[in-house]
């Protein structure tokens, strides 16, 4: 599947004026060797074995190193993940025992950014972060549409779907989040490649690598875009 979406990006990138469909809810136009959001480093990919295997077993502990629920207003504890002290609307998760993570979220009324998931702890509302890690890619749901963004430096321009949640009422969404890999298990769609989320990085000149990510759960990870409308969020660390 990889290699045949590969080698029609690359015969499309022949043709002037090709589209292709790789992950959002628009058309991809190639040309010049890269595009809005398929390239050599960046493809249509399915979900991973491992984390479908997690997210359908009978039994809820089978398949997730650690399972934890976050609910807005509650209190929140959890191995795998806290709120920061100096910002208690984020929460960083330890990856360091993990593959990869399946994040459910319920979304009700969203309005502004409603959430964002960063690779950064300085994660921007409009891409990138403050310099604090070179490996800064982010999911963010801006009002009803969910944007994906590769770190600031790779050659992936952002995708995006479009009424990702409702307008109104309330929205249950799983995402899969893994090594280069964002998977949305509701649409069936899957973006895979470098630039996209890494769980421990090489050292960069940015900063030290780590297996952190954080999640803004009141608008973006460094607080500067307000927002509101996630309700919960489920992880399994699988």
């Amino acid at each position: 599947m990889h290699r045949f979406v590969f080698v029609l990006a690359v015969c499309c990138v022949l043709i002037a004026g090709c589209e292709v469909s790789l992950f959002g809810s628009e058309p991809i136009t190639l040309a010049g060797g890269t595009s809005a959001g398929g390239t050599s480093s960046a493809y249509s990919c399915e979900e991973p074995d491992a984390a479908r295997i997690a997210r359908t077993a009978a039994d809820e502990e089978e398949g997730c190193v650690t399972r934890c629920r976050w609910e807005a207003g509650e209190a929140f504890e959890c191995r795998s993940a806290h709120a920061l002290e100096d910002r208690s609307s984020v929460i960083e998760l330890d990856l360091h025992d993990a593959d990869g993570l399946l994040l459910t979220i319920e979304v009700c009324d969203p309005d502004g950014v409603a959430f964002q998931l960063s690779d950064s702890v300085s994660g921007s509302s409009t891409g990138g972060d403050a310099g604090d890690s070179a490996h800064d890619a982010d999911v963010i749901l801006v009002g009803n549409t969910l944007h994906l963004r590769a770190s600031s430096g790779a050659e992936t321009a952002p995708s995006e779907v479009a009424n990702f949640v409702t307008d109104e009422g309330c929205t249950t969404r799983t995402l899969v989040l893994s090594e280069q890999v964002a998977y949305l298990v509701d649409q069936e769609r899957g973006l895979c490649g470098p630039g996209l989320f890494r769980i421990d990085p090489p050292t960069d000149t940015e900063g030290s690598p780590d297996a952190h990510w954080y999640l803004g759960t009141e608008g973006s990870v460094d607080g500067a875009a307000e927002g509101s409308g996630l309700r919960s969020a489920e992880f399994c660390f699988w």
